[in-house]
């Protein structure tokens, strides 16, 4: 494989790792997931053979003392999975019975060895996937979510599926940062954001398109993916194919399906199809039709809650009062379709309980917001409405497929 640069970054040629070799796997050296320890020169690719399908955590030691921040890429099969930091050393991952090939690839910062070891052991956690349209969903409807998965010990994995170009490409970067600073508040690093970085106001037009190459111009006028590289977040496509997807609906699909089924997330967070912002309703429908597709040849049943950004009536949500002192009084969730139209009955809505410190986090995280809290020169922000999202609960209907 020869050197490639993403941005100012450069994944390297890989090498193999000294460690155990498995005459089944001749080519690739092998790392058994019995918390066997194998030295890791340099960027590399191995085999991690496992006596049954399930979570493994992946430890892995730094090959740099300077504290310098680097981002190592890890991929499951062929595919991106997710970004190794110096910021932590462990990394829950899914690996399928058998042997499954592993890729370590710079991605950020430096030519130095980052890895210089890696042991792989049976996982007591799990990884659970929050999938939002657009950057400020995911802390506004699954916040305490969050905050209770990473409590747990779980790996969170928040996937913002549009780059929030819509009032121009400038404005992208500053939402996906708005977003990474909003989720330091709850525990979340960047090395746990996927952005797949299509255009805003896009994704109804890829549920419509079905299985098409037609390559779509977003309101920004762009025709291709885009993160935030000044920030260290690329798009999902370019870390997993070296390269920009063009806005086609086989791309967007495809991509959404490579990162499902390589995460291979227990639960998925997700906006309701109920929705009347199409982002949201269609971005469920798409989760709904890829999770269907991965069935096709793989054992996986995932369960998916939905909970509600957009409700029918522009007051939901109640907005936040505050009490004599000035302090924010926070109350719980009303029904966001109180017309009844729609098959999600209020009483079998699952719930979970935000502490006084999560309420803070989650607040707090809300005002990292800045553009969509106070606008720009083009457009009104909102504060009320996102600050109304600071409640004692959270809600979401929950369905295993």
């Amino acid at each position: 494989m020869r050197n490639k640069r993403i941005g100012t970054a450069v994944i390297s040629s890989m090498i193999c790792i000294a460690c155990v070799i498995s005459s089944s796997c001749a080519s690739l050296p092998v790392i058994n997931a019995d918390g066997q320890k194998a030295d890791v020169p340099e960027t590399h690719d191995f085999n991690i053979r496992t006596d049954e399908s399930g979570y493994y955590d992946i430890s892995y030691g730094h090959g740099t003392e300077s504290g310098e921040e680097r981002t190592t890429g890890l991929f499951i099969g062929d595919h991106y999975l997710t970004g190794l930091s110096s910021r932590k050393d462990t990394v829950t991952v899914y690996l399928d019975k058998g042997d499954n090939k592993v890729s370590l690839r710079r991605t950020e910062g430096g030519d130095d060895p980052f890895i210089d070891s890696v042991t792989v052991s049976r996982s007591e956690h799990r990884t659970v996937m929050v999938i939002a349209p657009h950057e400020d969903d995911e802390i506004l409807a699954f916040a305490g979510s969050i905050m209770s998965a990473a409590g747990r010990g779980d790996t969170v994995k928040v996937v913002f599926m549009t780059n929030g170009d819509y009032f121009g490409k400038e404005l992208s970067e500053v939402r996906i940062a708005e977003s990474a600073k909003a989720l330091e508040h709850l525990g979340i690093g960047k090395e746990d954001i996927i952005v797949m970085g299509y255009g805003d106001v896009q994704i109804g037009e890829f549920y419509i398109d079905g299985s098409s190459d037609e390559v779509r111009t977003s309101h920004a006028g762009l025709t291709a993916t885009s993160g935030a590289p000044s920030l260290g977040i690329y798009d999902y496509h370019l870390l997993d194919q070296s390269e920009h997807a063009s806005y086609t609906s086989n791309n967007f699909r495809a991509d959404l399906e490579n990162i499902i089924r390589t995460v291979r997330p227990d639960e998925i967070y997700t906006v309701s199809e109920y929705e009347w912002h199409p982002d949201h309703k269609y971005s469920c429908l798409i989760t709904r039709d890829v999770i269907k597709e991965i069935q096709k040849d793989t054992d996986y049943h995932p369960v998916v809650h939905q909970s509600v950004v957009h409700g029918e009536e522009a007051t939901w949500p109640v907005r936040l009062k505050t009490d004599s002192s000035g302090n924010p009084s926070v109350d719980r969730f009303t029904y966001p379709f109180p017309s009844g139209n729609v098959p999600l009955e209020w009483n079998k809505a699952e719930r979970i309980y935000l502490t006084d410190d999560m309420i803070k986090a989650k607040y707090d995280a809300i005002g990292e917001f800045v553009t969509q809290n106070e606008g720009t020169d083009t457009f009104d922000g909102n504060s009320e409405f996102n600050y109304a999202f600071v409640k004692a609960d959270e809600f979401y209907w929950s369905e295993k497929y």
